[in-house]
């Protein structure tokens, strides 16, 4: 089985090319939602939510940990395995995605009973094919993640997007298919992604299985479909409660809260894409004190990022929702910049679990996410009913239970030779923290409402002194400043992970 290296993309050079599309992609994503919003009917946007939560049900039993656990193992392959390894997992994902669409179909009268399913059968004959598409596009995304060539990637990324938007304009616009110009302009968008990453493979493709292969990976990937059943629990969870406790209006409320924030989430994960990969190949090769300077230095750039960005959300969110969403949800300011918040201390999380997963130990990550659920159900559901305004509850309950986990995952990282500086990530939290303590100060002691521009000026002040904050507790370095210098004269950058 013949695998073709191909000139691995730089560390740099790949960061920028995925953080680039992700952008580009969310962007239009967004636009194709603001179309979706003004053409298509408010039931039919619910259904199709509905039906999209429905596979993302069944994308569980598809994903047997193969979204994250096939980039580690391609990329700590030798080469001549990996064409083994890449070929047995889209042929066995094919077939368990037949098998589960098959099921799909013949539970269609039981889906039906439940409330939001009735008009399953109506659309179940499109669904399959979202189903397919859906589960072969996140495979093929961890397949070409773990041969680290990102080219495709982040032209994948755009080729989605455009398909996407394109579609749903043609069908909703001019034809007025309303759901399903949804469902076709999904499938067409990741479907076609699937093909043309099919294709970016540098292996001699091949419909086969390796058993040994399969059940190798399948024994590596046990704790990880541990963590993408809990993940689908942490995920909806939040909105199941709301709706239960305070009633539709609460989960919409929250939903459009976490647009922005979902998007900025989407942009760090197109940096996981490089990092994961990477400091998976460092760990294969025994690298250890390179895959230590590389958590320690993207955990550090990752919270100083984002605690600006979740400063300037928190200051700046009224204007920002209503800009975007209308005076509807201007009052979701707030709990938007609080979802930021609680976006940067759940990035360090993600990246530590995607660290310990890179070196082969994913088992005791998964148990303590597993452990910790429970806890933060009970958390988000006592704080709904017992905060003034129960929609911060989720949030809050998310942020508390982020920094237990945090601290477990730090001890677990230690015993698997990862030298975490917490203070490097912690500080960024911190300094964040006390700018928007002195944002509410100034706001509630000074009336700054009472005038705009003096309000606004107030907080940009904060956000200098953010970063003066930053720079003076080596949060942010001189090298990181030239870096930037460098970046920005076009000259040849120090690699991040040098």
């Amino acid at each position: 089985m013949s695998y073709t290296p191909q000139k691995r993309t730089s560390f740099n050079l790949s960061v920028l090319l995925n953080s680039s599309s992700t952008a580009i992609n969310v962007v239009l994503l967004l636009v194709e939602g603001m179309i979706a919003s003004r053409f298509v009917t408010e039931d039919n946007n619910g259904i199709f939510i509905v039906l999209y939560s429905l596979i993302n049900f069944f994308m569980v039993f598809s994903d047997l940990g193969f979204k994250s656990g096939i980039t580690q193992r391609i990329a700590a392959a030798t080469d001549n395995k990996k064409a083994i390894l890449a070929n047995s997992a889209i042929t066995f994902r094919l077939l368990l995605t037949a098998i589960l669409a098959f099921f799909l179909w013949l539970s269609q009268d039981l889906i039906a009973t439940f409330d939001g399913f009735e008009d399953i059968n109506q659309y179940i004959i499109f669904v399959i094919p979202m189903f397919f598409a859906t589960s072969m596009d996140e495979l093929m995304i961890g397949i070409l993640r773990g041969f680290q060539i990102h080219k495709p990637l982040a032209t994948l990324q755009i080729v989605k997007a455009v398909t996407r938007l394109g579609v749903t304009a043609l069908l909703v616009v001019v034809y007025d298919l309303q759901l399903l110009a949804l469902i076709i302009s999904w499938t067409a968008g990741l479907g076609l992604a699937s093909v043309i990453a099919y294709f970016s493979l540098p292996i001699k493709k091949r419909l086969m299985i390796d058993f040994s292969a399969v059940q190798s990976m399948l024994e590596f990937f046990r704790p990880l479909i541990l963590i993408r059943v809990v993940a689908f629990f942490r995920i909806y969870a939040s909105n199941f409660l709301l709706a239960g406790l305070l009633g539709p209006e609460s989960v919409a409320f929250y939903a459009f809260a976490q647009r922005i924030p979902n998007g900025l989430q989407s942009l760090t994960e197109s940096y996981n894409s490089v990092f994961y990969p990477r400091i998976t190949e460092q760990r294969a090769n025994g690298e250890n004190e390179r895959a230590n300077f590389l958590l320690n230095n993207s955990l550090r750039i990752l919270c100083f990022l984002l605690g600006g960005i979740a400063l300037f959300g928190f200051m700046f969110g009224e204007e920002m929702m209503t800009l975007l969403f209308s005076t509807t949800y201007s009052n979701a300011g707030p709990l938007f910049g609080l979802i930021l918040v609680g976006l940067q201390v759940q990035i360090v999380n993600t990246f530590m679990g995607f660290a310990l997963t890179g070196s082969g130990n994913p088992k005791e990550t998964s148990i303590a996410i597993t452990i910790s659920t429970p806890l933060m159900l009970g958390l988000i559901y006592l704080l709904i009913m017992v905060l003034p305004n129960g929609v911060y509850g989720p949030i809050v309950g998310i942020i508390i239970e982020a920094s237990i986990l945090n601290y477990v995952f730090r001890r677990i990282g230690h015993k698997y030779d990862y030298l975490v500086s917490p203070w490097l990530y912690l500080k960024p939290i911190i300094i964040t923290t006390a700018g928007i303590g002195l944002s509410v100060f100034f706001e509630d002691n000074f009336n700054l409402a009472d005038s705009v521009w003096i309000s606004w000026s107030a907080n940009c002040a904060i956000l200098c002194m953010y970063v003066i904050a930053n720079y003076s507790t080596n949060v942010i370095t001189n090298e990181d400043v030239k870096y930037v210098f460098a970046s920005v004269k076009k000259k040849k950058p120090v690699p991040a992970d040098a």
